[in-house]
């Protein structure tokens, strides 16, 4: 009353009268109107106009209009809309109340609102039937609630248990009503209309209802629900691979396969496909009652797949055959063969790649078939996208498949171009393993935290950011001298635990003095000068000791090398051989650690310190920068702290920190020597290659530098 009495405001009593009606009961967007269609109400059969519920009253009207009888949709519609015209305002007004005294009584069943129609429907003909009207007992309170239980929910999983959604497909299609029976076995809609819905307590519920969807947790989902995403990676991955590796599937005493044989090999990514549809769609029987109205599609399909199957995959096994004869014969029909075996492939995968497959043999979305209108009344009622929006989505979705896959051209270089190629770089190798010119040492390679695995050095350079880190100063107290500090500057202070030395320029000149009040102010008094030759053989004390006992006797002295400069920091860089290049350099020629021995590394693959640096360990390398700043301070190491900006390589948001780290390695000797004993090797001047392996010998490459094939 609320409701018509806000229209009435705004509009005329019979206006709002007719537009409350339309909203619930008879308008195009009413959703007992769509079930009505939906459930084939209108229809002469079982469910039909003989034996309808409430059709009776709805007659067909003269005129273009077709018979009762008639099939059409259009003519239904038609019959329905002048029905709902021609009703009077006080049966629109009795049936708004019947409708919402049912919705006010419904409980839980206002959650299967397709069942409350039903129920709607029984008791709407019961009402205007002459028993109703003629019957002087008052009709009990929530009779209609009480004419039919059901255990339907309980503590079982989803697969075990009568849900929300099995209710409402029973109501969506004629096969669901004509399940609806008496304890007697009579059908329901055998019964009269006006005498069904006193009959809905003597309906045996239990044998109702049933399952029309199975919610097992499997992981055949990943299968049913993204079969188009494996068959766009599978599939073309196969087709891509195939063309560009002919010599893989070429017969043993050829180099390459005969042409037909090439074209049916690369056709075979249209059977991947359609294997993988098949596959899918079995597992679908995994999910679908095979009994129920909605899986009557999966055996057209299945058996449709099985015919692309053959058609894309059983050509192979003729031309196999007929280039597998001794005397294979010249004709050109497996070559056509073939060629045609191709296309149908690509046909058959742009078309599994694109379409769902529940748009086959069964189109619930577009179909035209009536069967279907349930699914497209309630689970596909969506809008159809105009064409400019279908562009733009299509659109979007191109840009942002180039942004992750095309822009990202590090991840081309994985994918196998041909064979030669890839046979040159192994025979490239196994030429150097036969003239013992590959030895295992170790090397230093950048490395990230965040995907724990070695980087080429492509990888690491590709994209470069500002970022801020500490630069501080530290004092190396003189093992000789312990009122004399050395002091070195670093911007990495979590590589000091693994410090095993000092490394100054033979040819700078480095003064030694006192340091007065603040070092940021550096007021020095002037003591002496040292060139860096003579500071050569200097020993510090260790600012941690962690690694002290092994190194004690090779490490934890000043080196030379031509590498420092004067530009940064004091002159004087700290060595930490398992994280930098130069480090590990200069400390093998030292003799601080040996070619193929691995220098102090205290971190695991994620960048965490573990023993036996004890006071951090567990603490991520940059977490570790404060608190190994705070010893230092509270040993009176560190000198100068403050926060440097500067440019550092970055691969993505999530890859983590990187940093130079030392890994085993397969290293190739002297190129001059290699070529001198192997003239078949032909080099261009400056052209080297190295040979690089993962610590477990799992990832491999032979980098080459120009050249292509043997001549590599």
């Amino acid at each position: 009353m609320q409701a018509l009495d806000s229209r009435a405001s705004r509009m005329s009593p019979n206006q709002a009268l007719l537009t409350l009606h339309a909203d619930y009961i008879g308008g195009q967007h009413a959703n007992y109107r769509k079930w009505y269609f939906a459930a084939h109400l209108n229809l002469d059969d079982a469910v039909g106009q003989s034996q309808n519920p409430g059709l009776q009253r709805l007659k067909s009207v003269k005129g273009a209009v077709k018979t009762p009888g008639s099939k059409h949709l259009d003519s239904a519609l038609n019959r329905w809309r002048n029905a709902m015209n021609n009703m009077s305002q006080y049966d629109r007004l009795c049936q708004i109340a019947l409708y919402l005294l049912c919705w006010g009584e419904a409980g839980n069943v206002r959650f299967v609102p397709e069942c409350l129609c039903f129920i709607f429907k029984c008791a709407d003909d019961y009402y205007r039937s002459p028993e109703c009207q003629n019957s002087i007992e008052p009709v009990q309170e929530g009779l209609a609630m009480k004419l039919w239980r059901v255990n339907l929910f309980g503590e079982r999983d989803h697969d075990e248990i009568i849900g929300y959604d099995d209710i409402n497909q029973l109501f969506w299609y004629p096969e669901g009503l004509a399940r609806i029976v008496l304890e007697n076995n009579t059908r329901l809609v055998d019964i009269s209309p006006p005498k069904r819905f006193m009959n809905l307590r003597r309906v045996d519920w239990n044998r109702v209802f049933f399952k029309t969807y199975f919610e097992k947790r499997s992981t055949a989902h990943l299968l049913v629900n993204f079969n188009r995403v494996w068959i766009l990676h599978t599939a073309v991955y196969w087709f891509y691979t195939a063309f560009n590796s002919p010599r893989v599937y070429a017969p043993p005493n050829k180099l390459f396969p005969a042409p037909a044989m090439a074209w049916s090999a690369t056709a075979w990514g249209g059977a991947v496909a359609t294997f993988i549809m098949i596959f899918a769609t079995i597992a679908e029987f995994m999910y679908i009652p095979t009994t129920w109205n909605n899986a009557s599609h999966l055996t057209t399909r299945l058996i449709f797949l099985l015919v692309i199957l053959a058609l894309t995959g059983g050509p192979t096994v003729y031309i196999a055959y007929v280039e597998s004869r001794p005397n294979p014969t010249n004709s050109q029909i497996p070559l056509i063969v073939g060629i045609v075996q191709f296309f149908i492939s690509v046909v058959a995968t742009i078309t599994f790649g694109l379409f769902p497959s529940g748009r086959m043999f069964g189109d619930r979305v577009a179909g035209i078939s009536r069967k279907y209108m349930a699914s497209q009344t309630f689970t596909a009622s969506y809008p159809d996208l105009t064409r400019s929006a279908r562009s733009a989505s299509i659109l979007l979705w191109l840009l942002f498949s180039h942004r992750c896959y095309g822009a990202n051209t590090q991840s081309r270089v994985l994918l196998p171009r041909n064979a030669p190629y890839m046979e040159s770089e192994w025979w490239a190798f196994s030429e150097l393993w036969k003239e013992d010119m590959v030895y295992r040492g170790q090397r230093v390679m950048p490395f990230s935290t965040g995907c724990t695995t070695p980087l080429s050095n492509f990888e690491a350079g590709s994209d470069y950011r500002e970022v801020s880190d500490p630069a501080i100063t530290v004092a190396f107290t003189l093992v000789d001298d312990p009122d004399t500090a050395l002091l070195a500057w670093t911007t990495t202070p979590w590589t000091l635990p693994s410090n095993l030395g000092l490394c100054v320029h033979p040819d700078f000149t480095h003064s030694l003095g006192t340091l007065y009040k603040d070092p940021k102010k550096a007021k020095f008094k002037k003591l002496a000068s040292f060139k860096g030759s003579d500071m050569k053989g200097w020993r510090f004390v260790p600012l941690f000791e962690y690694f002290t006992e092994q190194f004690e006797d090779r490490a934890f002295r000043v080196v030379t090398d031509t590498y420092v400069t004067a530009t940064d920091g004091t002159g004087i860089v700290q060595q930490a051989p398992a994280f930098g290049e130069d480090d590990h350099r200069i400390a093998v020629a030292n003799g601080i650690v040996g070619e193929t021995e691995m220098p102090p590394c205290p971190l695991d693959d994620s960048g965490k310190f573990t023993k036996p640096v004890t006071d951090f360990e567990g603490m991520y390398i940059k977490a570790a920068d404060k608190e190994i700043q705070k010893v230092l301070k509270a040993k009176g190491r560190l000198i100068v702290q403050s926060i440097i900006k500067h440019s550092y390589p970055t691969l993505s948001e999530h890859s983590g920190k990187h940093f130079l780290n030392t890994a085993p390695s397969l290293v190739v000797d002297s190129l001059e020597g290699l070529c001198a004993a192997n003239p078949q090797l032909a080099l261009d001047a400056g052209n080297k290659v190295l040979y690089l392996a993962s610590p477990d010998r799992s990832k491999v490459a032979l980098v080459c530098g120009g050249g292509s094939g043997r001549e590599c």
